[in-house]
């Protein structure tokens, strides 16, 4: 099939090419797709094919560059036409960073990464892959920051609290020597048992501060995983868990076995040692939800449909406002069965979300027939009949 193309040259300022650099476009609608990418040539020129009719994020980074960050040079329309579109993009240079990492005894740091992030979400996507590694001396150097945008600077080490400083804005071309002081960490304890008060050994233990995250971001399983760390822990044989290094305020906890339901807590504050008792894990038994995709007219049978399950909230004035809502994922096998395991006993609304050549979720949340809802865990035998864009209208 036909797709749309976007093709252009990126430059600098002064008409000169900027070869190497990295282009990539990602459709608005469907971010869980991925991204087309193409690197520009030693003229600067790039093209990138294949593309369906859609509104697209159209990145451009490259070495010792500023991405590029305004709307205009970062939005792109394919018509239905499937036209090319032309798109030339100046890159300008970015502000150099340097600086040194220091603990909190004034010694250097070596090994700690530092990024750039984006204050304004519009622009998180934007200013990316802009981050350096601190040597032997605790020296770094980033080179690229955007000006006049709104950034922070971030510092990640293992033996350390993740360090965020406040919002910066640097004007072109502006120099700023930026040195970063890391702190020390809480400690937490905790425990995990089944709900028959055994310990569980070899549980599975991530966490993450969520300080300044918005409610609704932490309401289910899905959208809280966003914010766990990349560290993992497991219990000892008594269930006990160490948690070292635990920044200040509010933590959203995880906890994983095998047989046994995720547990989630995305409330707990004061985490400092000696402040309070251990944090007691108590596990559930999980269940699963399953059922079948088919086409609406034929019965046939539809493979990789992505479906999910989200449990329903309490009944209010019931609701535990540190209780993060099961949800699991999960695709069609070629007989258009789907098993989505995990979850704990409760009520779930079950979504069609993706469906190649079908209306689901994903294109009109509307649609009832995407969706079946209050279905209790471990309920067997539910079907999704789906319908083309061309049957439904």
């Amino acid at each position: 099939v036909r797709g749309g193309r976007v093709e252009g040259v990126v430059s600098t300022p002064a008409g000169e090419p900027v070869p190497y650099a990295t282009v990539a476009v990602v459709d608005r609608g469907r971010q869980w797709e991925g991204e087309k990418t193409a690197l520009t040539g030693l003229d600067g020129a790039y093209a990138i094919e294949g593309l369906r009719p859609a509104r697209y994020d159209l990145r451009v980074s490259a070495a010792g560059f500023a991405p590029a960050t305004e709307d205009a040079a970062t939005r792109l329309d394919v018509p239905e036409s499937l036209e090319t579109v032309a798109r030339d993009v100046v890159l300008t240079r970015g502000a150099p960073l340097p600086g040194v990492v220091r603990a909190p005894d004034g010694t250097f740091v070596s090994g700690a990464q530092i990024q750039i992030e984006a204050v304004e979400q519009k622009h998180a996507g934007r200013v990316r892959e802009l981050f350096a590694i601190s040597d032997a001396g605790g020296a770094y150097s980033i080179v690229g920051v955007p000006p006049m945008v709104d950034v922070r600077i971030v510092v990640v080490h293992d033996a350390y609290v993740r360090t965020t400083g406040e919002p910066l804005r640097f004007t072109p071309g502006e120099t700023r020597e930026l040195p970063l002081a890391l702190r020390p960490g809480l400690r937490v304890e905790g425990v995990v048992r089944d709900a028959a008060g055994r310990a569980v050994a070899g549980a599975r233990v991530r966490w993450g501060n969520v300080d300044g995250v918005a409610e609704r971001r932490l309401r289910d399983a899905f959208s809280a995983d966003e914010y766990l760390g990349q560290r993992v822990l497991y219990t000892a044989n008594d269930g006990a868990f160490v948690l070292e290094n635990v920044e200040p305020g509010t933590t959203l906890l995880k906890v994983e076995a095998e047989g046994f339901a995720p547990w989630y807590r995305r409330d707990l504050k004061g985490l400092a040692e000696g402040e309070r008792p251990p944090v007691v894990v108590e596990l559930i038994g999980s269940s699963s939800i399953g059922g079948r995709v088919v086409a609406d007219r034929s019965g046939v049978p539809l493979a990789e449909v992505l479906v999910y399950c989200q449990q329903r909230g309490p009944v209010e004035g019931d609701a535990d406002p540190g209780v993060v809502g099961a949800m699991a994922t999960t695709t069609t096998d070629a007989t258009g069965r789907f098993t989505l395991e995990g979850v704990p006993p409760g009520r779930y609304d079950v979504v069609v979300w993706y469906a190649t050549g079908y209306v689901a979720a994903a294109q009109d949340w509307r649609f009832e027939r995407t969706r079946q809802r209050d279905v209790p865990a471990g309920t067997t035998g539910l079907e999704f009949r789906l319908v083309t864009e061309a049957q439904r209208a």
